[in-house]
């Protein structure tokens, strides 16, 4: 009896050993700069600490337009993106009580400078809406689906909270 407990004592311990070295290992990829972003007025935005590629911060003002957007899900919202044919969709499943949900929402709102302009991320409330998890495949939150305009999932990926860094390796 003995034996059994130490060798499951020693899996607990390997797994969450390799568990810590894989998030880690990821994280070190992730650029999250501190940026501070400020509405001066409804169609101009001012961020502060943008990183430049030699690390390096700037203060930058951007037309709201030229950045990607955040938006909560609705039925019309969603139908308005995918009908107009400009716009690259991605579905956000989220929760209010997901760590990495958040992190990644942070995150994405930090560097919201880094994403493509044409990107509109719609937040889906991941525990609300079971239709649109059934739909696409959706069995946890923190997952991201990208569509197309007839709303047909393109590739759909975990971001595992690194918000705009899965992007980069993700979005079509």
């Amino acid at each position: 009896m003995n034996t059994n407990v130490i060798y499951v004592f020693i899996t607990i311990l390997f797994l969450s050993l390799f568990t810590t070295y894989f998030l880690a290992k990821n994280n070190k990829n992730v650029n999250t700069p501190t940026t501070k972003i400020s509405n001066t007025s409804k169609s101009i935005v001012k961020v502060e600490g943008v990183q430049k590629k030699d690390s390096t911060s700037v203060n930058k003002v951007y037309n709201k337009a030229d950045l990607a957007k955040v938006i909560d899900y609705s039925p019309k919202i969603l139908s308005e993106y995918l009908g107009n044919n400009k716009n690259r969709v991605v579905l956000f499943f989220s929760a209010n009580w997901c760590p990495s949900c958040k992190i990644a929402e942070k995150d994405i709102r930090q560097n919201i400078t880094q994403l493509p302009s044409d990107l509109i991320i719609i937040k889906v409330d991941y525990d609300k809406e079971k239709d649109l998890k059934t739909k696409y495949g959706v069995t946890y939150q923190d997952t991201f689906v990208q569509l197309d305009s007839a709303g047909n999932k393109i590739i759909m990926w975990n971001s595992g909270g690194a918000g705009i860094a899965s992007f980069k390796r993700y979005l079509k």
